[in-house]
């Protein structure tokens, strides 16, 4: 009993002190920390909004990346050692042949999980023939700020991107461009 009343007291402590602190993070059960570093609208989802949030340790070194979507259950982890040996698919769509297309794609090979690296992001410029899909890049660099990270572009702080559609026909065929900060 006196457990179970210590337990109940001390993790009332963590939800009151997370209710009422102005700190960036958020915090789960096992102490790891999680911050939103980007927030995403897509123009070819109908405004949908997407967040991608890292998950950090206790010293604030880089764990996981989360992608997330507003007013919706749809949400993908990906641990560091994806993200650093390979791309990682961050949205997933499917053409009208029923082939499925990875329209938004995440790498940093030279990414340290205490440093951050460069980022390329690159984004489905035209999926009409989905045997010859083109795609644009997008860099980024991912750096850490004393116990922040945050991203930039030439040397300025990047918080939300904007997708925006490219149509052909009036019909959608991939992305346009990615505006920073809009």
């Amino acid at each position: 009993m006196k457990i179970l009343l210590s337990t109940i007291l001390f993790l009332g402590i963590i939800n009151s002190n997370k209710a009422y602190s102005s700190s960036p993070y958020s915090y789960n059960f096992l102490f790891q920390k999680e911050q939103k570093i980007l927030t995403i609208e897509s123009e070819p989802e109908n405004g949908k909004i997407h967040e991608i949030t890292l998950t950090l340790d206790e010293n604030h070194d880089i764990l996981d990346l989360k992608r997330t979507t507003k007013n919706s259950t749809d949400q993908s982890t990906f641990t560091f050692d994806q993200i650093i040996e390979g791309q990682i698919s961050l949205a997933k769509m499917k053409h009208t042949n029923g082939q499925d297309l990875r329209p938004v794609l995440l790498s940093c090979d030279n990414c340290d999980r205490t440093r951050g690296g460069d980022i390329l992001i690159k984004y489905l410029r035209s999926g009409i023939n989905p045997n010859r899909l083109r795609y644009r890049d997008f860099e980024v660099e991912l750096r850490r700020v004393d116990d922040n990270w945050l991203l930039f572009q030439k040397d300025k702080v990047v918080k939300k991107v904007k997708l925006v559609s490219r149509k052909l026909m009036g019909q959608l065929v991939g992305i346009k461009k990615i505006i920073v900060n809009p």
